[in-house]
């Protein structure tokens, strides 16, 4: 593992115009900074790109593409990344200023990793009420087989992590930190997006690290309570 790797931090966004700047600012607060920022439009038809690209840092590109999807533009930033971790956030979100941080400290300490991801919490768009943590969701972790990481308080996935959740058709762990080999082929990762979970073995930390805003229409839910 790298002393001081490249983190490129990966950001679809459609039509997130009045929330994509917050979700920026906590990129950059950040204790382990990134890289790279890569903001791919999917096409949005709202102020996204100008909000954007009034924000000050040559670390941001921001990447048009036409409308199709998620996906297709998590896949594009895929295409574009340049470092040797992949970080993804939703335009609407927000990370807590370690958890870049905890999560490459992590990865580097553990060999066998092949990407991280953190418990997260939702948060009521329009009261700022936080709900409950998201691994409350899925109660159907006790039955994971788990293991104490080398660093931190995280817990590893032992064996086929994929396997695992979709036994219980549960993905907690979508928006995660990824390890790219060295001789990986960036357009052949690309292809296993909608997977993240695949792998010898992953990493799960306790605390939250992400908050994810919860409003009507939003990724994460709604309407809102």
């Amino acid at each position: 593992m790298k002393h001081d790797p490249r983190i490129s931090v990966i950001i679809p966004t459609y039509n997130s115009g009045p929330y994509i700047a917050e979700s920026i600012a906590s990129v950059l607060a950040q204790t382990h900074q990134p890289t790279e920022i890569l903001i791919v439009d999917d096409g949005s038809t709202d102020d996204t790109r100008a909000v954007v690209t009034a924000v000050d840092d040559p670390r941001i590109r921001y990447v048009a593409i036409p409308h199709r999807g998620t996906a297709a533009a998590r896949n594009r930033g895929l295409e574009l990344a340049t470092g040797d971790y992949l970080a993804f956030l939703d335009a609407d979100d927000r990370w807590r200023p370690t958890m870049l941080e905890r999560q490459v400290a992590v990865l580097e300490g553990e060999e066998s990793l092949v990407c991280s991801f953190t418990n997260f919490v939702r948060f009521v768009e329009r009261t700022g009420e936080t709900l409950p943590e998201q691994f409350d969701y899925y109660p159907e972790l006790v039955r994971v087989p788990l293991a104490p990481a080398a660093r931190g308080d995280a817990l590893l996935v032992e064996g086929d992590a994929f396997v695992h959740f979709i036994a219980f058709g549960g993905n907690p762990g979508l928006h995660a930190v990824h390890h790219v080999p060295p001789d990986s082929d960036r357009r052949d990762a690309a292809q296993r997006v909608p997977h993240p979970m695949s792998g010898p073995r992953i990493r799960r930390p306790r605390v939250p690290a992400r908050q994810s805003r919860f409003y009507p229409g939003g990724s994460h839910g709604g309407p809102s309570p």
